[in-house]
């Protein structure tokens, strides 16, 4: 896909979304379905084709039950089907991990990245090394494969990368939030995302979109940056083929 700029034509290159807070009125992201499709249109400006929705879930905190999270998801499915919008919705959780998540994995009340074996964590910037072993041995004796989101967040992992890699040979998958690329979060995170992706030691990029101003689903500016600068196959799987595999059930690897 091309679109046409003032020095030519620009290619658009493809962006599956793993990671947003799209879904309307269920945590910190879209407050409304006017703001949910203005974020759609949005995304699929900037070709975003495939999009797996995921509200934070935190535990006696933003709970929800699967039948509420599936009407909201049904709501905004329609109302983007009315509009024209030709994106692939699926559905998800962000989990924040906390005391009970062990009983929550177990009662199925999370919902896994559109189905999937894959679960979306996330934790407290100051998280320990140790913490996010613990979780992710738990998340695994689940029978789930945990998604360690924004990991250029976590205090712990950019003053120690080392640590990443030990936490993927423990059957951890690494997301990076594509806004970083450009300084979004400080030039720490931006330097240690891109570290990790020097070292291919990301998995998945997407959005973490909140909404339509300072945290907006734009991916273009980044993407062509990250094709000029590292591996192109890489690139595309990490910011696309990654997530359409998770989407059949596929390993992702």
């Amino acid at each position: 896909m091309f679109s046409r700029g003032k020095s030519g034509t620009t290619e658009l290159f493809p962006f599956a979304d793993m990671h947003c807070h799209v879904l309307p009125g269920v945590d910190d992201g879209s407050q409304s379905m006017e703001m949910s499709l203005k974020m759609l249109k949005i995304a699929a400006s900037e070709n975003i084709s495939k999009m797996i929705l995921t509200p934070h879930f935190v535990i006696g905190a933003l709970e929800h039950s699967t039948a509420a999270f599936s009407a909201r998801f049904e709501a905004l499915t329609e109302a983007a089907k009315a509009e024209g919008i030709g994106i692939e919705f699926y559905l998800g959780n962000e989990l924040f991990c906390s005391g009970g998540m062990e009983g929550r994995l177990k009662d199925g009340s999370v919902l896994t990245l559109a189905g999937s074996n894959c679960l979306l964590i996330e934790f407290f910037r100051s998280v320990s090394r140790t913490a996010l072993r613990n979780a992710v041995l738990m998340v695994k004796s689940a029978g789930l494969t945990p998604v360690l989101a924004h990991v250029e967040r976590y205090y712990e992992l950019f003053n120690h990368p080392e640590a990443v890699p030990e936490l993927k040979k423990l059957g951890a998958l690494i997301q990076v939030n594509v806004s970083t690329i450009l300084g979004s979060s400080g030039a720490a995170e931006k330097r240690f995302a891109r570290n990790l992706l020097k070292a291919e030691c990301v998995d998945f990029l997407a959005t973490d979109a909140h909404n339509i101003d300072s945290r907006a689903p734009l991916v273009q500016r980044a993407l062509r940056k990250l094709y000029k600068k590292y591996d192109r196959a890489y690139v595309r799987r990490i910011s696309y083929e990654n997530t359409c595999r998770l989407l059949m059930h596929q390993d992702v690897n």
